[in-house]
């Protein structure tokens, strides 16, 4: 399966919400450059430490992402922005990089985790560069930033000022969250009161 095949498998309700073409035609361009190979079997976290369960283990890439995408539509119905289908994908497209752009999981790179979204937003300008429009550059902004204040090189000023950029790293992060250990608390509280 193709890049572009594995999005619209993968991602057809999400790829589904972008009514501008050639925004996700960018998104289907992004992947087929610029996804390595580990990206469709990856957990969300190598370590575990801060995705929630369901978003870790095999593919749990992909399911970090269908829920930071949902945190975006969520955090858009709060929050109206002028381009939302440059959040759908910026979100769609931020963690192409998490664990590297070589196509193994092998020899990870260090400091990857805070420097994937601006190695990811520089990889995409240098090659399409020339050819971007507004709307590419606020996708790449959003990219670039979507670790906030983990951001390396520091992007604060990206979602700080820009709604689209903030709502991407709101996003991202709130799918991030590990929620298994409050779920069951609250879930516990809930059979211990209707008892």
């Amino acid at each position: 399966m193709t890049n572009r095949e594995a999005v619209k498998y993968y991602f057809k309700d999400e790829i589904a919400f972008i009514a501008v073409t050639y925004i996700k035609e960018f998104v289907y361009k992004c992947f087929e450059q610029f996804c390595p190979d580990w990206f469709w079997t990856a957990p969300s976290s190598t370590s575990g430490k801060y995705h929630p369960e369901i978003t870790n283990g095999e593919s749990g890439l992909i399911r970090h992402i269908k829920y930071a995408f949902w945190w975006a539509e969520e955090l858009m119905r709060a929050m109206p922005v002028e381009y939302p289908d440059c959040v759908r994908a910026a979100i769609l497209l931020h963690d192409i990089f998490k664990n590297g752009p070589q196509d193994t999981l092998e020899n990870r790179p260090d400091n990857i985790t805070q420097t994937h979204g601006p190695k990811l937003a520089l990889a995409i300008s240098e090659v399409y560069g020339k050819d971007l429009v507004y709307e590419h550059w606020i996708i790449l902004k959003a990219i670039a930033g979507h670790m906030g204040i983990w951001t390396y090189p520091s992007y604060e000023s990206y979602w700080e000022t820009d709604k689209t950029a903030l709502i991407v790293h709101l996003a991202d992060y709130c799918a991030s969250r590990k929620i298994d250990n409050i779920l069951n608390k609250l879930e516990n509280e809930k059979q211990e009161l209707e008892r």
